[in-house]
């Protein structure tokens, strides 16, 4: 992603952002936007692969705060809810909806917020320490685990929100944000295996 397109993310971010942020959003209320991933959701595999790093080096909320950038539903519309729940319905290690609609969706930070959603709703999981003889996350097993995580799973994240109005406005916007964040995770990630 080129520092043009980072600036544009970031003025883009000024623009829209909304003056109550940043706000604890919870999980029923968020789900991951089409655009995210160039409309790839979160992938389960993925997520029991993140959860079962997080527990071995442990859940730090004030890390998982930061970063977070949601949008938005356009007012009158349901289509998150129902690119939400088509994804949802498809995936037996994604937990089902608990709310016929979203009010908004993350634009980052997708991964991280289904892995709360499916430990919070006790989806199936492949992570062996916190999943009970039945297969599904069990809080009460994260609980003697890791408090900030329960906390997290409990409660949800902070979150940036962005007006609905970059979404019919400014069509590409999301898309060009996403990018942004993720291109600056990658390099962090790239950073933090070099030190390892």
């Amino acid at each position: 992603v080129s520092e043009p397109v980072i600036k544009r993310a970031a003025a883009l971010r000024v623009k829209r952002r909304l003056p109550c942020c940043p706000i604890r959003i919870a999980l029923d209320h968020l789900g991951f936007h089409p655009c995210n991933r160039d409309g790839q959701p979160p992938n389960a595999e993925r997520c029991n692969e993140l959860c079962s790093r997080v527990l071995q080096i442990g859940f730090d909320l004030s890390e998982a705060d930061a970063g977070g950038v949601c949008v938005q539903e356009v007012p009158g519309s349901n289509s998150i809810s129902r690119f939400n729940s088509a994804v949802a319905e498809s995936d037996p290690e994604f937990a089902s909806l608990t709310s016929e609609v979203l009010t908004y969706c993350t634009l980052s930070h997708s991964h991280l917020n289904q892995i709360l959603k499916n430990i919070r709703g006790e989806a199936r999981g492949r992570v062996e320490s916190i999943c009970g003889s039945d297969g599904r996350f069990k809080m009460s097993l994260l609980a003697g685990r890791d408090a900030a995580f329960v906390e997290a799973a409990q409660h949800g994240l902070l979150w940036e929100v962005l007006s609905h109005r970059i979404q019919t406005e400014e069509p590409e916007g999301c898309s060009v944000i996403q990018a942004a964040l993720k291109s600056k995770n990658r390099l962090f990630l790239a950073t933090q295996d070099m030190q390892a």
